[in-house]
């Protein structure tokens, strides 16, 4: 417990100095963006937390321009929708290359940026020239995410969490990019045509959170990170209907968060960091709207996520275990074959030494 809680404070300090300078500047200049700039500081944090900095700086790129393009759209349903499945198929392909975790973090806050829909300009006089304001945008999110790589990579020392691949082969990848790609961008498309005043993004945050990516995705898994979302949504939704000061909630958010990236760094549960990266998420989105509303849709939405992650977590499991027996069989007759080639290899050129030792041997004996 000592060594759980002496994290838990450096996790926090380090917090605060990854992420309020650049809050705190964008809430004098820019106040509508500081849950997006909060966002940005902590994919920053979350990703060189154990990697460095250059996959800090790698997420938060990917971030800042996937959440400057949702703010572009401006909630048009088919970009948006085309916006979030691009994202999602980031995580199957970086989860081939062992960086499932830092991608299924950065993904489900997209849909949150486009739901924020960002319109008012920074405090500095631009007029409506579009192009100036997504380029500040971009910039500033950016300029908030490198800071905190930078902070966490100088000021945090863990072992490397390595790059093993979540995901076992390249057809398990594709089926898990198509499948969650499908269903985020159908439920964005769906959300933004009929219902753009839900708070649909909390089904997208149930299904990226509930089928992240691992190699041994089994059913007990899968349920016992339902039950971790659950356990958040329900936390979210008790301090969403009793505190009503922006403030405050920033700040639980902000102590929901450290908690979370401690118990990643001590590598606890996955069930234990969905139940406070959940509500995290879920109030940082929520300070700006005061009181909270609908809170009866978003436990839905969290319950119809849960259904829509066991059905993918479903059809994953059943389709790698069918074609693993075959994906070993062809694996096991490549390497036969190749073994088999490397033997001809090897015989043909012994052959073709004894046929140039003869020849020398004749041109002597002549």
């Amino acid at each position: 417990m000592t060594g759980f809680l002496s994290t838990a404070v450096k996790v926090f300090i380090l917090g605060i100095v990854a992420i309020a300078p650049p809050a705190i500047l964008v809430s004098i200049w820019w106040p509508q963006a500081v849950s997006v700039i909060a966002f940005a500081s902590i994919v920053g944090m979350f990703s060189a937390l154990g990697r460095g900095f250059s996959t800090g700086a790698l997420f938060v790129s990917i971030f800042a321009v996937a959440a400057t393009i949702g703010v572009w759209t401006g909630g048009q349903p088919v970009l948006a929708a085309l916006l979030v499945a691009v994202m999602s198929a980031l995580v199957a392909f970086f989860g081939l290359r062992g960086l499932a975790g830092p991608m299924v973090f950065t993904a489900p806050l997209v849909p949150y940026v486009v739901h924020a829909a960002i319109s008012e300009k920074p405090r500095s006089g631009i007029a409506d020239n579009e192009f100036l304001f997504l380029l500040i945008t971009l910039f500033v999110l950016l300029a908030a995410g490198l800071y905190a790589a930078f902070i966490v990579a100088k000021l945090v020392k863990l072992p490397s969490f390595g790059d093993k691949p979540q995901i076992p082969s390249v057809g398990a990848s594709v089926l898990y990019g198509v499948l969650l790609a499908g269903t985020t961008g159908s439920i964005t498309f769906v959300a933004l045509t009929w219902y753009p005043d839900t708070y649909w993004m909390w089904l997208t945050l149930t299904i990226y959170l509930l089928t992240k990516p691992t190699r041994h995705l089994d059913f007990d898994m899968i349920f016992a990170r339902v039950g971790g979302t659950f356990i958040g949504s329900i936390v979210a939704l008790a301090v969403i209907s009793v505190v009503e000061h922006s403030a405050a909630i920033y700040v639980i958010a902000g102590i929901l968060m450290v908690t979370a990236l401690t118990i990643m760094a001590e590598k606890r549960a996955y069930w234990i960091y969905a139940s406070f990266l959940t509500p995290a998420v879920i109030l940082l989105d929520s300070a700006g709207n005061g009181q909270v509303t609908l809170a009866s849709e978003r436990f839905e939405f969290t319950l119809l996520g849960a259904v829509i992650a066991v059905i993918i977590g479903v059809i994953m499991n059943v389709v790698i275990r069918w074609a693993s027996p075959r994906i070993a069989a062809d694996a096991e007759a490549e390497s036969v074959a190749m073994a088999e080639v490397d033997a001809l290899a090897d015989a043909e050129a012994a052959a073709g030494a004894d046929s140039a030792t003869s020849g020398w041997k004749s041109d002597v004996a002549h």
